[in-house]
């Protein structure tokens, strides 16, 4: 979640440095949303970073399911997981 976070940072001060903002979103929808925002001329060097953002998504929801499923085989988990962490 680190390297997502800083990939996104990454690509807001890119923009930014071009007058542009990106807008306002959520970082598991970033790659969707933002994508569309990005200016033209920046597309050629944010698209790769929206493919990887993509991707870590992706794995990132795959890792959560996983848990998830874990923490079914343990009771004990649901008492102190967060409740944003994981819906049982």
């Amino acid at each position: 979640m680190r390297r997502r976070t800083k990939l996104i940072n990454q690509a807001r001060g890119l923009v930014k440095s071009f007058g542009e903002r990106l807008p306002s979103c959520t970082a598991e929808s970033f790659h969707r949303k933002a994508r569309t925002a990005v200016p033209q001329a920046l597309k050629p060097a944010l698209v790769p970073l929206f493919c990887v953002l993509e991707r870590l998504e992706e794995q990132i929801d795959a890792h959560d399911e996983r848990v998830k499923q874990l923490a079914k085989k343990y009771p004990d988990v649901e008492v102190i997981a967060q409740p944003r962490a994981w819906a049982f």
